[in-house]
């Protein structure tokens, strides 16, 4: 019974087990490149390859019709009752949790896709968002998020780099740049500057808040709240537009490319301007 137990609640965390992981990942500088990529890994062992093998014994053992069939039409239903059916509400929910997420807490992206896609909700973009967030890509997410940045804004060389040594150290470039060919033309810099600054201590002091030990369950769960909201990019980005604004009497609004544009100082994102989460 304490081994089932134990594998249970392995596989419903995902914890990983040194099988999903190269063996120098163990170490501390693996440990900070494979920090992801090892829960996503043990997510397609517990979950995407244990339900193909489990649809590949069914299979093997009852028969290609009993499989596949669905019980209404005398079949097992393992294929849709085991298999399918249990995937696609994974999908669903991580899709709807995604899309209320987006809309609450990374307005700016919200409304970049509806303007890309032309429709109110934009659609496409949370169907993608679903795939990726539900697992379905196992170890391939970090290569499809190196190319599309649908949870995270990354690239193929974050993968060697690792996600927690990509952040630090991005971050500590947009600090350094306050001091190169900085232009008295424009505040490009220092807003980068100031991001930088956000990003490396404001989920710093929200992650210590929303873990503060001897809190009631009540004003714990507030504290949970207030981190997303703190580390969301529609409060980050607010916090910045604004922040320059007062400081130098400029509203700002970086673009793609990092131009200026002469949007206001908050709410949504022009057709011009844009971030990934």
């Amino acid at each position: 019974m304490a081994t089932a137990t134990n594998r249970f609640v392995d596989q419903t965390i995902q914890d990983p087990k040194i099988i999903d992981r190269p063996k120098w990942a163990e170490r501390p500088i693996g440990r900070i490149v494979f920090g992801i990529q090892s829960f996503i890994a043990a997510f397609q062992r517990n979950v995407l390859e244990m339900s193909i093998k489990r649809f590949a014994r069914d299979y093997k053992t009852k028969g290609a019709y009993k499989a596949i069939a669905p019980t209404l039409l005398g079949g097992d239903g393992a294929l849709f009752g085991k298999m399918l059916l249990p995937l696609f509400s994974l999908y669903a929910g991580h899709t709807i949790t995604s899309a209320v997420r987006e809309f609450v807490f990374n307005q700016d992206k919200w409304q970049e896709e509806r303007e890309k896609e032309g429709r109110d909700i934009p659609i496409k973009y949370l169907a993608q968002l679903g795939i990726s967030r539900s697992g379905f890509l196992g170890r391939a997410d970090p290569l499809f998020n190196g190319f599309f940045s649908m949870k995270y804004q990354a690239d193929l060389s974050n993968v060697l780099v690792g996600a927690t040594g990509a952040y630090y150290l991005k971050a500590i470039q947009r600090i350094a740049g306050l001091g190169v060919d900085n232009s008295p033309n424009t505040v490009s810099r220092e807003y980068q500057a100031l991001r930088g600054f956000y990003d490396m201590a404001v989920p710093l002091l929200g992650g210590r808040l929303a873990t503060m030990p001897g809190v009631s369950n009540f004003f714990g769960y507030g504290l949970g709240v207030a981190d997303m909201a703190l580390t969301s990019p529609t409060t980050k980005h607010w916090v910045l537009r604004n922040t320059i604004k007062l400081t130098h009497g400029v509203e700002y609004r970086p673009t793609r490319g990092g131009r200026q544009s002469g949007s206001g100082s908050s709410g949504g994102y022009g057709s011009s301007g844009g971030y990934g989460n």
